[in-house]
């Protein structure tokens, strides 16, 4: 039940308290996290497994290493992550829109307020 609502992409290994453990779930991100990993000389052990139809990377690194690892899984999440809204246009429409009530929710609270 912990697990539910949980947003993260790592846990507690569940049998060795001492590692954290980091899943990946597409071969790029996995690369790059491996990549960032050997450059920081951070000791970790990888294991990919088949999950149903998909394909897992894991990765597990020390606890006493996980300021570093967790620093290393964040820019890997970053540089892979989508736009949360894609489309340019629309993208620029909405903060037109967004200032638009800023600006009338200001103006409104000077004319209240005079």
């Amino acid at each position: 039940m912990d697990h539910l609502f949980d947003l993260t992409n790592y846990r507690i290994h569940p049998t060795d308290k001492s590692f954290n453990v980091y899943h990946f779930t597409k071969a790029e991100q996995a690369d790059y996290f491996e990549t960032l990993l050997i450059e920081y000389k951070l000791y970790f052990e990888r294991h990919d497994e088949m999950k149903g139809d998909r394909m897992v990377y894991y990765f597990g690194i020390k606890r006493t290493e996980e300021k570093v690892s967790n620093q290393l899984n964040n820019l890997t999440q970053g540089r892979y992550r989508r736009k949360f809204i894609p489309d340019h246009r629309l993208r620029t429409f909405i903060m037109i829109i967004s200032l638009g009530v800023l600006l009338l929710a200001i103006v409104g609270f000077f004319k209240t307020s005079v």
